[in-house]
């Protein structure tokens, strides 16, 4: 019938926890089967392990990597000597950063919901996943890390791409793509900037969540 136990927090001061027992049709039956004398009610993960599962599954230095890689090959066709025989290779190339721009939002949203959704029952489950957190931890340092370094070189594109734009018509289908492409490639950078600094400066929020969803 669905009916599954989970282990919710109960009291955040305290951090005690209680088992809850809800229907969860979509949730796959996980018995343990230690003692057949009783009747058992099969449970499903805390909120906490999900959240651990998600961020396993996002690709997070790929999505860094492909976005460093966008940068650097928009940084060689504006530094080339003839950069207008090369129009339709930009135009190639500005699509290609549209889609990535769009992946890393797609990618970064879900991520910082997640973490905020999920910061009362991390909360109650803290003690017992210090290990984790300190594998997490880590990783995301290296993360970081290199978000920074992607981040300078979007910024040093921008504005040679402003110098490039000046030696094409202002209604140039190219000079529009490009506007937008940059204004997007912007909006990517601040979304990547603030997770990073944020996750530099919390690194137990990938735990807790973010403190300024405490107790609600």
């Amino acid at each position: 019938m669905g009916l599954r136990a989970q282990l919710q927090i109960q009291n955040f001061v305290t951090g005690q926890l209680m088992v809850a027992l809800d229907f969860f049709p979509t949730k796959p039956a996980r018995y343990v089967g230690t003692n057949k004398d009783y009747l058992e009610i099969p449970t499903i993960p805390t909120e906490l392990q999900e959240l651990q599962k998600s961020i396993e599954h996002l690709p997070l230095r790929e999505i860094v990597a492909n976005l460093s890689s966008a940068v650097e090959g928009l940084d060689r066709l504006i530094n080339s000597i003839d950069a207008r025989k090369t129009t339709q290779t930009l135009e190639s190339t500005i699509k290609d950063v549209s889609t990535l721009v769009r992946h890393v939002d797609e990618q970064l949203n879900p991520l910082v919901a997640s973490l905020a959704r999920t910061s009362g029952a991390a909360e109650a489950t803290l003690q017992e996943s210090k290990e984790t957190a300190a594998v997490m931890r880590n990783e995301m340092k290296e993360l970081v890390a290199s978000t920074k370094t992607t981040l300078e070189s979007a910024r040093t594109m921008l504005k040679q791409s402003e110098l490039t734009l000046q030696t094409y018509s202002e209604d140039s289908p190219l000079v529009t793509e490009m506007n937008k492409t940059l204004r997007e490639l912007g909006e990517a950078s601040r979304s990547l900037r603030n997770l990073s600094d944020y996750l530099e400066r919390h690194p137990e929020s990938l735990l807790r969540g973010k403190t300024g969803n405490k107790g609600q």
